[in-house]
Parts: C-alpha cells; sequence; structure tokens
C-alpha cells in the first residue's frame, strides 16, 4: 500500500466530502502544480476552488498545459476599484492592530496576491487560502499574520508538516505530525510549549485520537546535559502545568520516542511507551532538515506547513511540492477550516 492509500489521509477525504464545501482560495495561479491541483480539486467536488488573477492570462495557461478549468471561480486580483477596497480594508486592520500605515505602502501591499487572498478570505469572500508554491514560507506568514492575526488567547503563529509514510506501525497508522519545521528558528521554552499545544490541537482534528506528543532532543531523560536539552525540558514542564491532560513527554531522542521496544530500555516509564504520533523539534534546525531528509529518503508525503494559531486556518506549501501534495493540504486545509467554523 503506497502513502497515498493511507487510512488517515483517506479518512479526511471522506470527512471533508461530508461537510460544507470549504471555498479554498489560490493566490498563485501562475505556477502549472496549482492549476493541476486545482482542476483535480474541483472535478472531485470536494472544495469549491477559487483562482486569484487575470482571468484570460489564467485561462491562457490553462489551455496550454491542457488543465480542465470548468467550473473554476476566478477572482480578478487587478481590478482598480477591489484593490482600493481592499487598501483602506487593510490600513482598517493595521490601525486596529496599533500600526500605522502609509496609503501608497498599504496600495502596494494589498497589491501582492498573497495580501489579496488574506483580506478576501478575512472579508468572507473565502474560507481560506493555501499558497507557498512559489513564495516563501516568511511571506505567506507576513500576510497571514498581518491581515488574518493570531487565534485568541495563542502568542506564536507556528506550523506543522503532516508527514504520510509507508511504515504503519509508526506514529498513527503510519503518519505523524512534525513541528515546528517551518516558522520558528529558535523557540524559547514557552513558544516550544505553546508549539506543542497547537500541534497536539491539529493531531485531534486529522487523527481523531488521543495526541501523543515527544518533545524531541538528543538526550533521553537526562543521558545528557547541555543547555539545549534544559530548554526542551522546561518546555515540557509548561506544557504539562497548562495542559494537564495532554499526554507528552520528553526529553526523549527520536528513536526512544517512536520504538516501543526502545523505549522499554531507556524510558521504561515515559507515558508515550515510544508510540508518540506528534514530534515537538526542539528548533528549526531541526525540524525543517529532518522533515527534507525523511521526505525525500523515506518516500513520505511531506504536507505542509499546515499554519497554526491563525485566527482563520490556512495552509503554506513547501516551494518543492507537487501537484499531490497541493491537492492534499487543500483538503487538510479545508477539514480543519470546516471544524472552526463549527466552533
Amino acid at each position: 500500500m503506497g502513502v497515498r492509500d493511507n487510512e488517515i489521509l483517506q479518512s479526511v477525504v471522506r470527512r471533508v466530502k461530508l461537510g460544507t464545501k470549504p471555498r479554498v482560495l489560490f493566490p498563485e495561479s501562475d505556477d502549472e502544480r496549482v492549476l493541476r491541483a486545482a482542476a483535480r480539486l474541483n472535478a472531485d467536488g470536494l472544495v469549491d476552488v477559487i483562482l486569484l488573477g487575470d482571468e484570460i492570462e489564467i485561462k491562457k495557461r490553462a489551455q496550454m498545459w491542457q488543465i480542465d478549468l470548468t467550473g473554476v471561480q476566478i477572482f480578478n486580483n487587478t481590478d482598480g476599484q477591489i484593490i482600493n477596497e481592499l487598501r483602506d480594508e487593510f490600513i482598517r486592520i493595521r490601525t486596529e492592530q496599533g500600526k500605522r500605515v502609509n496609503p501608497s505602502v498599504a496600495q502596494k501591499m494589498v497589491s501582492n496576491p498573497l495580501f489579496t487572498a488574506s483580506l478576501l478570505v478575512r472579508r468572507g469572500d473565502a474560507d481560506t487560502m493555501v499558497a507557498g508554491a512559489v513564495n516563501t514560507t516568511a511571506n505567506v506568514v507576513r500576510a497571514a499574520l498581518y491581515v488574518l492575526g493570531l487565534a485568541p488567547g495563542t502568542r506564536t503563529l507556528n506550523s506543522s508538516f503532516l508527514m504520510v509514510t509507508n511504515q504503519g506501525k509508526i506514529g498513527e497508522k503510519g503518519v505523524l505530525l512534525f513541528a515546528d519545521c517551518a516558522v520558528v528558528p529558535d523557540p524559547t521554552p514557552e513558544q516550544l510549549a505553546e508549539i506543542a499545544e497547537s500541534t497536539a490541537q491539529t493531531a485531534s482534528i486529522l487523527f481523531e485520537t488521543e495526541p501523543k506528543v515527544a518533545f524531541l532532543s538528543f538526550s533521553t531523560y537526562g543521558s545528557a546535559s547541555h543547555p539545549l536539552i534544559e530548554k526542551v525540558r522546561r518546555a515540557v514542564e509548561l506544557c504539562r502545568a497548562k495542559n494537564p491532560g495532554l499526554t507528552c513527554d520528553g526529553e526523549l531522542q527520536a528513536d526512544a520516542a517512536l520504538i516501543p521496544e526502545i523505549a522499554r530500555r531507556k524510558c521504561p516509564q515515559s507515558v508515550l511507551e515510544g508510540r508518540a504520533n506528534v514530534l515537538i523539534f526542539p528548533d528549526l534546525n531541526a525540524g525543517n532538515l529532518c522533515y527534507k531528509l525523511v521526505e525525500r529518503l523515506c518516500g513520505a508525503m511531506a504536507l505542509g506547513p499546515l499554519l497554526q494559531n491563525v485566527s482563520i486556518p490556512v495552509s503554506d506549501l513547501s516551494r518543492g511540492c507537487d501537484e499531490e501534495s497541493i491537492y492534499y493540504v487543500a483538503l487538510l486545509t479545508a477539514l480543519r477550516v470546516q471544524l472552526h467554523k463549527k466552533d
């Protein structure tokens, strides 16, 4: 069985299909991978697809690439009146955030498709957006943070990757959540605890089962001593204090977090028992390197970054993504926004 047939992924598809169709906006309509994923989503009828851009240019590219966009909505972001409306809305938002924005600067910013898309989501013209096939994570995050802002009660925008492997005994039926692999370079203990909390919430949604969170390090239960390890231990303490019902543990080496036999030798008292389904990395170096190695060397499907703690669920993409991963990231985001609307 390939990673595309994974039970968790298929469950996500079924659950999206049962809900109200979310309107998913793609601002990078000049990319062939995006257009192919959008056409597939539209053909499958799972979400209502919206492409951002000039309709004539988009249709010209679709024809060149032999992509059928029949029924796909296209939102024209070159309309001067709409841009002016969005500019005024952006100035109002930033003023409410205590920031002053020069109108000419605001005009330039909202002409950027990422900001246009974020504003359209904020004002309800779309339910969510997926971007990052062309743009960097930093640019996608900036647009989401400036326009949509953080969810109430949160302080750190972060992200997770859904890693779909062909190792059915690992994680949750072969699936793991890795965090943070894209946003926070060197999290403090407080930020690391918040990353774990928001990723556990994502796991609850996607896995429909109990999150089992491992805080990773190069040490297991004091097998080494270093300030980097102390940071992880402090994060575990903070996470447990705030979330007493959450099953989490650390510091743990990756094998002790994932392999029951090794956990029995290294940390027999661990509540995870070597069955973690969420891995929290100590910093962005570790997380980003690890997800890409697992993806490229082990044949895993890396879906994300799924942005967390944004007021409305939205997602980034790796610039190395393919049509398949864009398709599934859109469905993961659709499911998250469906459940967000019910809250």
